[in-house]
């Protein structure tokens, strides 16, 4: 079982996080409110461990502009959301392994997401970041999936009842550990990773 924190903003959010046993933290480039820039991803890099996966999540960004992010904040995966070609995908793996993002709404297709050519599929709620969950059911043709990442309304509260019943590769929380957009209550961050592996050891 991984967790990823999402939405690191600070290097003393990104400290507390490793500190904390997450084993990725999530950079987001695309204009959402937490929001990092090149440079503000390259520092959040250089005062983090080597061994601490970096994510870089794009929405609409360019082959060019991802290359640089990567090589920038030195990432080790790269999350895709909307619209997503799949050549971008192929584009990208030679670079670093991709996951891609897919809304759990009235049209999620579970059958449809399987055939993504990315190295990971990640099951989000409809508006990324907003700390809604969707509807756990939906995603349970997926359950065990060695690709399945699962976001979107995980709190401390419910990430244990997430990880049992969908069994994923990881899990990834950004407003569910937060005490203001962007800023990380080291407290829960701690907590979501303690309950979250505590899960994953327990029987099925």
């Amino acid at each position: 079982m991984r967790v990823k924190i999402c939405g690191i903003t600070s290097a003393r959010d990104a400290l507390a996080a490793q500190a904390a046993g997450a084993d990725a933290i999530g950079l987001v480039f695309a204009g959402w409110k937490r929001r990092v820039d090149l440079a503000q991803a390259a520092s959040l890099a250089r005062a983090t461990s080597p061994f601490l996966t970096r994510v870089g999540v794009f929405q609409g960004h360019s082959l060019g502009f991802i290359q640089r992010a990567i090589t920038w904040a030195r990432l080790g995966a790269v999350q895709l959301h909307g619209i997503v070609p799949p050549e971008l995908i192929t584009a990208l793996q030679p670079w670093v392994p991709v996951i891609q993002a897919f809304a759990v709404d009235q049209q999620f297709d579970p059958a449809g997401v399987l055939r993504s050519p990315a190295d990971a599929i990640l099951l989000d709620a409809p508006q990324s970041g907003s700390g809604q969950a969707f509807s756990w059911e939906r995603a349970a043709p997926l359950a065990g999936h060695p690709r399945l990442v699962v976001a979107g309304g995980l709190t401390v509260d419910n990430v244990q009842d997430v990880v049992r019943h969908l069994r994923p590769l990881a899990v990834d929380v950004s407003s569910g550990v937060e005490s203001a957009p962007g800023v990380k209550d080291h407290q829960l961050v701690a907590e979501f990773i303690r309950r979250a592996k505590e899960a994953a050891c327990s029987p099925i």
